[in-house]
């Protein structure tokens, strides 16, 4: 069983992930990490984002993140937030892209 989310949700963070690039596909611009956590009824992607100490063999907690269900980002500590907006806008058009070329 995988993880179920709003499909523009989806779009969102996979708009994050390709901003950001990074090493890993949860990585954060100043080289943190996030991952998610439990499914929600309503679509939205929520988890918690991590940060590293200055020796880099640690890491602490530095927030939780959410995504609505509708794409917007409503938190993501770390995350610029010219970059959130950007990610909500590519993962709006990724939405309109797929279902304008599926004739919905």
């Amino acid at each position: 069983m995988g993880y179920s989310y709003a499909m523009k949700a989806g779009y969102t963070l996979d708009a994050i992930r390709n901003a950001i690039g990074g090493e890993t596909t949860n990585a954060m611009p100043d080289g943190g990490f996030w991952e998610t956590g439990r499914e929600n009824g309503d679509g939205a992607i929520t988890g918690t984002v991590w940060k590293l100490e200055p020796d880099r063999l640690h890491v602490v907690r530095r927030g939780s993140f959410r995504i609505e269900a509708t794409g917007k980002v409503a938190r993501f500590p770390g995350l610029p937030v010219a970059l959130a907006r950007e990610a909500e806008k590519a993962g709006e058009a990724q939405y309109r892209t797929r279902f304008s070329a599926a004739g919905n």
